[in-house]
């Protein structure tokens, strides 16, 4: 065999392997009966346009945002479960909710990124990567949860002026923290007031992506 034709063969081998080891990736999510869920990490989030962004006598919110509304959102999907229920949404059986280390980690380590105006650019953010998930969740501590997977959402986005939150949802081993499958997630703030409203995104995000989980479980036979 030339050296072309082994070139090729090894490609071959490469791609085949890469996808079943996408595909045990996906299946391993997909059977997970137990799931836990680690909160809302704000760590990438980008706000973008100042629309909404400063206050009435021109302060910009990042601050209030950190302090303010990141526990608030993240305390809600424990607070108001039943509406928004995961479990639901996603397809598991039964899921756990541990918010206290993303709590920590959004008022702890976002200080100096959420401060002032520095939270708010006029750039559009690419999507967030496996890698950079990954790095996201080296600060977690996992290891001791008796749940195989774990579920952490990663808010990427909020624009007023765009009418859009995009989140990207990851999946992850909880012994290894290595990511398993993640999806992004888009939906039209609702509500009145801060809070309500770009927490509205989530849940419509949530809603339409709910569709897509259910489409591939029923596409793998999960």
């Amino acid at each position: 065999m030339n050296k072309k034709n082994s070139l090729i063969c090894f490609l071959i081998f490469f791609g085949l392997h890469s996808m079943l080891q996408a595909q045990n990736s996906i299946n391993k999510v997909l059977d997970a009966q137990d799931v836990t869920f680690y909160g809302l990490d704000f760590s990438a989030l980008q706000l973008v346009h100042k629309d909404g962004f400063y206050d009435a006598e021109g302060t910009p919110i990042c601050d209030k945002m950190r302090d303010t509304y990141f526990p608030a959102w993240n305390n809600m999907m424990q607070i108001e479960r039943k509406k928004y229920d995961l479990s639901k949404f996603l397809g598991f059986k039964r899921y756990s909710i541990n918010l206290e280390q993303s709590n920590t980690k959004n008022l702890e380590d976002l200080k100096s990124t959420f401060e002032g105006a520095n939270c708010i650019s006029e750039n559009i953010p690419g999507h967030i990567s496996k890698s950079k998930a990954a790095e996201v969740l080296k600060g977690y501590n996992t290891e001791s949860d008796k749940n195989p997977i774990g579920l952490i959402i990663i808010p990427e986005m909020f624009s007023k002026q765009l009418l859009i939150g995009v989140y990207s949802i990851v999946y992850f081993d909880t012994k290894t923290k290595d990511v398993l499958m993640t999806d992004v997630v888009e939906g039209k703030p609702k509500g009145f007031g801060v809070r309500n409203y770009w927490i509205g995104s989530l849940y419509a995000g949530l809603k339409s992506y709910s569709k897509i989980i259910k489409a591939r479980r029923n596409k793998f036979g999960n």
